[in-house]
């Protein structure tokens, strides 16, 4: 997809062409698993939290509304990391931490209660800005992508990050008759600000950077340029994803089973990534791979992964070390 406008470049939505074209997996919903955590956190970072602001990744017991059962999400591989920042939690993909940003929580308690959280709500308001047309529900577990939408609403939502905030509805038809067809700008519309989309954007690098999910893209395309991308892996390898942008394009991959049935040992960055790669590989020649402007009001700081220590300039590097972007009020009283 071309971000700038909204132009669909290429789709397939199949191994078998033939058949790709009577059934389209582009256009069939599923789950997106990990890779929803875009609107997650976006919704974070709108309701103040910041790329530094801490959380403890533990296991959790969600208090659900009457009637209910109380439900238990884990991370994958039942692996928890303790006290980190929401960024390093994205780069890793921790399933707890996102949670706990949909429910505003920063404590350590191991029960929280969702009963009356306007988060999951907000999430599901914030999607439809996106352009995600499928039905969420307002449920805890829509902040790791626990409902379903189709490959091309989820890379119409990247691309609306991708472009600064502004989404462009997809644009499937280029040309009728050998003409043209023109722009539709009625249909466009601000998801969110230029400034919030920049912030999050950054954050959406680090799992393409080492210790990220996404660590080994730029190992497969052969050579590194600004790009952001997320991966996401369902229950059982059922959906494996990748979604990669950079302000010219946005690349969406999908692999799974028509009957649900699981990929042995798939992954979003082992069954995914490589088909993204090898895309960006084949088409390089056709882009110039610019990096985003940053727009006024917010900078750039280097911070400590695991305190959320914002540091000064002549500090040398560190392994724990992550960049983001943030409001530079907000940076500034992070000392």
């Amino acid at each position: 997809i071309d971000p700038r406008t909204g132009k669909l470049l290429a789709m397939t939505g199949s191994l078998d062409m033939a058949y790709g074209f009577g059934f389209n997996r582009a256009i069939q919903p599923q789950q997106p698993g990990s890779t929803a955590k875009i609107f997650t956190y976006t919704y974070g970072i709108r309701r103040g939290f910041l790329p530094n602001t801490l959380f403890c990744d533990r296991p959790l017991t969600i208090l659900m509304p009457a009637g209910s059962k109380t439900w238990n999400p884990s991370n994958y591989g039942d692996k928890y990391r303790g006290w980190l920042t929401m960024s390093d939690a994205l780069r890793q993909s921790l399933n707890g931490v996102a949670i706990m940003t949909a429910l505003g929580d920063v404590t350590d308690a191991d029960t929280l209660n969702a009963v009356g959280n306007a988060g999951p709500d907000s999430i599901v308001v914030l999607s439809r800005l996106f352009g995600i047309k499928s039905l969420w529900k307002p449920y805890p577990s829509v902040a790791i992508g626990a409902f379903e939408a189709t490959l091309l609403e989820m890379a119409y939502a990247y691309a609306a990050l991708a472009n600064g905030g502004m989404y462009h509805p997809p644009k499937l038809i280029q040309k009728i008759n050998g003409q043209e067809v023109p722009d539709d700008s009625t249909r466009s519309h601000r998801a969110i600000s230029e400034q919030e989309a920049y912030i999050v954007t950054s954050m959406f690098r680090n799992p393409l950077r080492p210790g990220g999910t996404g660590a080994g893209f730029f190992g497969r395309v052969g050579f590194q340029f600004p790009a952001a991308g997320k991966t996401g892996t369902t229950n059982d390898s059922r959906d494996c994803w990748f979604v990669v942008f950079t302000p010219e394009i946005v690349v969406a991959v999908w692999v799974g089973y028509d009957d649900n049935r699981p990929l042995r040992n798939g992954t979003g960055s082992s069954a995914a990534m490589p088909i993204a790669a090898e895309f960006i590989k084949r088409v390089a020649g056709q882009l110039q791979f610019p990096d985003w402007t940053m727009p006024s009001g917010v900078e750039l700081k280097k911070f400590n992964s695991t305190t959320g220590r914002i540091k000064s300039p002549d500090e040398p590097p560190e392994e724990t070390d992550l960049e983001a972007v943030f409001p530079i009020a907000a940076s500034e009283n992070k000392n």
